[in-house]
């Protein structure tokens, strides 16, 4: 973890890398926002009862300004992954 900002009672697990981004405190412990296994997140907002899968790359390779996903959104560069959102295993963007 470096350059970054972890809210209590959020979840990153074994051999992850988080680089200049947020994961959110909830206000409900149950909506704990979990990164899972070796999973690596660049300029990552991660609102609170979002999970991001095992083997997962969010860092913008395409250097999107902005972009309006499904699961996720780029505002300004920065990857918004919003409320409730899960990102499934494996993903890249």
């Amino acid at each position: 973890i470096c350059n970054s900002v972890i809210g209590s009672h959020c979840v990153v697990e074994q051999d992850s890398v988080i680089e200049n981004s947020i994961m959110l405190t909830p206000y409900n412990p149950a909506d704990f926002p979990v990164v899972g296994k070796n999973s690596q997140l660049k300029k990552v907002i991660l609102d609170e009862g979002a999970s991001i899968g095992n083997n997962v790359r969010l860092q913008n390779q395409r250097s999107h300004k902005h972009f309006d996903g499904e699961k996720i959104l780029v505002r300004d560069g920065i990857i918004i992954v919003p409320k409730g959102s899960h990102i499934p295993h494996n993903f890249s963007f």
